[in-house]
Order: structure tokens, then sequence, then C-alpha cells
């Protein structure tokens, strides 16, 4: 079993996150196993995406502002899921999904 890590966090408008420097994008993506996306801030959207895949460990995202363009992601590599798009939970494993009868 894998040791669990530690939660980096980035928000272009905050520099000090209790009393840790920010302000870099970067460290948070170094090693990271999944890329989750919280806000819309313009600066996700135009992140080079092929700097984030050289970064991160694992090539995840889960973008629940569906503010990425998620063909030049996949193109890059990444497995992609968004909120609400009915794939979200698959990446915690594959989940089974059950039919109602009316």
């Amino acid at each position: 079993m894998s040791k669990i890590r530690g939660l980096n966090r980035y928000d272009p408008y905050v520099k000090v996150f209790r009393g840790e420097n920010v302000d870099l994008i970067e460290p948070v993506l170094d090693d990271a196993d999944l890329v989750l996306i919280l806000t819309d801030h313009e600066e996700f959207r135009r992140i080079d995406v092929n700097d984030v895949a050289q970064r991160v460990r694992t090539k995840l995202v889960f973008d629940t502002r569906n503010c990425l363009d998620r063909d030049v992601w996949e193109k890059a590599g990444f497995i992609c899921r968004l909120l609400g798009d009915g794939t979200g939970l698959e990446i915690l494993g594959k989940v089974e999904r059950e039919t109602a009868v009316t």
C-alpha cells in the first residue's frame, strides 16, 4: 500500500495560506497523483498542459468547473473527468451503475 501524501493547493489570487508561501503552481504539480480543479480562474485555462504532464506522477485531472479543454488534456495522455458528466466517480475505481425499472 502506498503512503498517502499531503494535499497541496494553489490559487493564483492567494499568495500565502496558513503561513505557507503558495505563490507558484509548479511545486504543487511536482509528483502529483491528481490535479483537482475547483475554480475556473483564467490561469488554469491557459496552463501549459505539456508542462503539467512532465511534472505530475499520475496523469489524472478532475475538473469540477468544466474549464479545461478535455480534448487537449486527453491528447497529452491525461485521464480527464468532469463533474456532472457521469464519469467522475470512475476515478475512484470501476463504478457499476444500476438502472431503475419503472
